[in-house]
Order: C-alpha cells, then sequence, then structure tokens
C-alpha cells in the first residue's frame, strides 16, 4: 500500500480524527485543572472562573452552525479542520501571556471558535468513511477519546501547573497542534455520501451496505453515480440531493422527531456535565484537602476509566438489545441516565467518606457515558448525508446555548454567594433529571431506528416534494 492508499485508508482516517478530538479535550479543561491557581494568581472570583468556560462554550455554540453549514456547502472539510486546529492551538498558547481576566477571557473565546470547526464537521467526515452498519461503531470510537482527553487535560495540565505554573500547561497544550493540523491535512477525503442511497419512487432512506460488500471507501467508479439499482430501486443519494436553504434544513431537524428528542436530552446531560467537569476538582479540593494535583488527578482517572468504559459498554450494548427493542439507543441511553442520577443525589447530597464519594462519581460518569456513542449516532444518522454537518451543527448550538454555556457561571454564582460550593453542584443532578424524561419519549414515540441509518419522515417529505415539481429551490 502506497503512501496515498495508507492516507486513504477509512480507518487511518478514524485514528487520525478520533486522536485530534482527544487533544480538542485535552485543551479545553486546562483552565478547570487550574481553576485555584488561576483565581489566586489573577485575583478571580468562582464566577469569574466559571466564566473561562462558559465564554469558550458560548464561542463555540455559536460558531459551530457557521462552519456546519460551510463544510456541508462543498469546501474542503480536511483543510476546514486543519484551520480549525491551528486557531485553538494558537489562542492556547496566548492564554499563557495573559495577566488579567479579560486578557485570558479573549484566547479562551477564540479557542472556542477554533474547536467549533472540528465539532461540527469531523463526525460528518467519519459518518462518509464508513458504510452505514459500521457508522455507529466508528463514532463510538470517535467520541470514546473523549474521557481519555478530558482526563489526561486534567491530570496533567494539573501536573504541569502545580510543578511549572499555569502558563507553561497552556503551552504544553498548544504547542503540538501544528503537528496535528499538519496530520489532518495529510488525510485524503472520502467522497460526501458514498454509501448513501435514495429510493427512486420518492422515499429517501439510508440503507447498511446494499449489496452486502460495500466495506471500502472508495468512491463509485465512474458512470455508476446514480445508477439505479433495479433489484432495491436505489440510486446514489449524491446525484439526486443538494443541500438545503437555511432555514428549510432548520425545518427539516425541528420535525424530526430522533433529533430533537435526542438532543433535548443531550443538552440537560451537558448543563450537568459541563458544571461538574469545570468543579469537580475544586470540590475535592476544598472539602477533602486534596492538593491540585491530586484532585486533577483522581478526575482525571475517574472521568477517564468511567467514561472510557461506559462509552464503549453502552455502544456494544445498544447494539446488543437492538433485536429486543425498536429505538435500543433510546433505552439503553435512557435506562443508564437513571443510574447515574440516583448515585448523583447520594454523592452531593449527603457527606460521605472521601473514598465512597470518589467511587459513586466513578459510577455516575460511568453511566452517564452510555449514552454517547448512540446519541451521538442517532443525531448523525437521522438525516441525509447533505444535512449531517448541520445536524451535527445545530445540535452543538442547542446543546451549549441551554447546557454547558451557563452552567459553570451558575454554580459559581451560587458559590459566591451562598460560600457553599456543595450546594452549588447539587443542581446537577436536578437539571439531568430531563435527559431521562427526553429520551424515554424517544424511546416510546420514533418508530423508525434512526440510529441505523433511517432518515427521519420529514427529510423524506422534502424530497418527495422536489420530485413532484414542487417549487423549492435547494440553491443558496
Amino acid at each position: 500500500m502506497g503512501v496515498g492508499g495508507f492516507l486513504g485508508n477509512k480507518y487511518v482516517g478514524l485514528v487520525v480524527l478520533t486522536t485530534v478530538s482527544a487533544f480538542n479535550y485535552f485543551d479545553r479543561y486546562i483552565p478547570s485543572a487550574n481553576k485555584e491557581l488561576i483565581k489566586s494568581d489573577l485575583d478571580l472570583s468562582d464566577l469569574q472562573t466559571g466564566l473561562l468556560l462558559t465564554t469558550f462554550v458560548i464561542a463555540e455554540m455559536l460558531a459551530a452552525p457557521v462552519f456546519g453549514y460551510i463544510g456541508d456547502k462543498g469546501i474542503s472539510r480536511k483543510y476546514l479542520l486543519m484551520a480549525g486546529v491551528l486557531v485553538w492551538s494558537a489562542a492556547t498558547c496566548a492564554s499563557s501571556l495573559c495577566n488579567t481576566f479579560w486578557s485570558l477571557l479573549i484566547p479562551r473565546t477564540i479557542v472556542g471558535i477554533g474547536e467549533a470547526v472540528y465539532t461540527s464537521v469531523s463526525p460528518a467526515l467519519i459518518a462518509d468513511y464508513f458504510p452505514k452498519h459500521q457508522v455507529s461503531k466508528a463514532l463510538t470510537a470517535y467520541y470514546v477519546v473523549i474521557p481519555v482527553g478530558v482526563a489526561l487535560g486534567y491530570a496533567i495540565g494539573g501536573f504541569v501547573g502545580q510543578n511549572f505554573g499555569w502558563r507553561m500547561a497552556f503551552l504544553v497544550s498548544g504547542v503540538p497542534g501544528l503537528f496535528f493540523a499538519l496530520c489532518v491535512a495529510a488525510l485524503k477525503e472520502p467522497p460526501r455520501g458514498q454509501f448513501d442511497v435514495v429510493d427512486t419512487e420518492g422515499a429517501s432512506s439510508i440503507v447498511e451496505d446494499v449489496t452486502g460488500e460495500a466495506d471500502n471507501t472508495e468512491s463509485p467508479k465512474s458512470g455508476e453515480a446514480g445508477k439505479r439499482d433495479t433489484s432495491v430501486g436505489l440510486v446514489s443519494q449524491s446525484s439526486k440531493s443538494t443541500t438545503p436553504p437555511v432555514i428549510e434544513g432548520l425545518k427539516i431537524l425541528f420535525r424530526n422527531r430522533a433529533w430533537v428528542f435526542a438532543t433535548c436530552g443531550y443538552i440537560a446531560v451537558t448543563f450537568g456535565m459541563g458544571a461538574l467537569s469545570d468543579w469537580l476538582p475544586t470540590f475535592f479540593s476544598r472539602y477533602y484537602d486534596a492538593t491540585i494535583a491530586e484532585a486533577d488527578v483522581v478526575v482525571g482517572a475517574i472521568v477517564m476509566v468511567g467514561g472510557l468504559a461506559g462509552t464503549i459498554v453502552g455502544g456494544v450494548l445498544a447494539d446488543i438489545v437492538r433485536k429486543s427493542f425498536e429505538q435500543p439507543y433510546f433505552a439503553v441511553s435512557t435506562v443508564s441516565q437513571g443510574f447515574a442520577l440516583s448515585l448523583g443525589f447520594l454523592a452531593l447530597v449527603i457527606t460521605l467518606p472521601k473514598l465512597v464519594v470518589e467511587l459513586l462519581f466513578f459510577f455516575i460518569v460511568f453511566f452517564s457515558w452510555f449514552f454517547n456513542g448512540p446519541i451521538n449516532a442517532i443525531i448523525t444518522n437521522c438525516v441525509s448525508a447533505n444535512m449531517r454537518g448541520r445536524s451535527n451543527a445545530v445540535g452543538i448550538l442547542f446543546i451549549h446555548a441551554f447546557g454547558d454555556a451557563a452552567s459553570p457561571a451558575i454554580v459559581g454564582a451560587i458559590s459566591d454567594s451562598t460560600g457553599n460550593l456543595r450546594l452549588a453542584i447539587a443542581i446537577v443532578p436536578a437539571v439531568m433529571c430531563l435527559s431521562v424524561a427526553f429520551w424515554a419519549c424517544g424511546w416510546a414515540f420514533v418508530k423508525q431506528d434512526t440510529a441505523g441509518g433511517g432518515l427521519s419522515k420529514a427529510f423524506q417529505e422534502v424530497e418527495l416534494e422536489d420530485k413532484k415539481g414542487v417549487g423549492r429551490s435547494h440553491d443558496v
């Protein structure tokens, strides 16, 4: 296999994009790992330290739909990703030079914009590398590194911060970005929607490897794109669909019950996990007399082992129970989140020994992360290939706008006003109860197995209207 073949291999692409994703999360939690050091050095309040993550999240959520739309319009996605990596890495290095709250807020905002490119575009790129029956596993592998990146951010960031200062921690996180940007640029980009098909009679669907042999990333041979398969009545979707306009695309998403229920539950989880990820090291430091490095190592271990195991087990379990449930991904996410919430109330409401609290938080993270692969697979696969970038991007906008954009600052404000961080964090499991409610609705009311690649009824209706000559243009 030559260099071109190696860089075009779908598994190489997955490994590169997954590795950079871990680096993405490593970077974003450096301020959380060094919260007490930054607070002391710059004389900040709890609210201000929480705003560092809140501002980052707001920038990411506002930028994600823009770059998701750009990614769907035909621009080279790998170069778009490369630019995002370079921007967030440069801004991270610049954070090490700041001496005031406001000067630190600016580069953290730019980091959010750079990372928005990656989180909105990379899942759609991965979905085009693999046939439909492999997309869920590929996305599970992609998302499974999130806890690893977060854990490394805590552990390495906390160690470097305590021993060499918080400014050096930012440099250690930012400098490797140049190498990762070059790795992304070297990849061979797959054709958009190469494994997607559209029923020529009007009903849109994504099928799982129609021939049973499409387990590769080579594009269709010249002349074959758009060729009718008379045995199944399907044609390549890429030859029949174009990108809907902005407003029409939003209507498609909002009429898609699978997308709505998955996203709303995701919002509630993101609210809670955003607050915990920012404040948990400080919680252990203040209430259990742990040093910064010790607290970061404990939280890093909890997030890495619990999150990694939870993501893997959740993805595998969802596939195992597919024969028993019509919506297995909603089912697994609902039940596992219920377990996590029960343990969350126990850990935060009752004063318990440190070891018991650490074990409780481990299992909270373990069960909480069951949803990671399944829910993200629903959000990615419940729409057509020409909507996936926007599906992920708009999802990012909503989960951050109503989730972790506010939660770190809210916890900080409550802590400042009451002097009780434990009480402030206790709002987390209360809000996360909503995730169980929304995903249970998805389990009960969404009848199509969208996680396996079925498209929304709403998108089918748009395609049908186009074929009937309804005057709706897809050109922007």
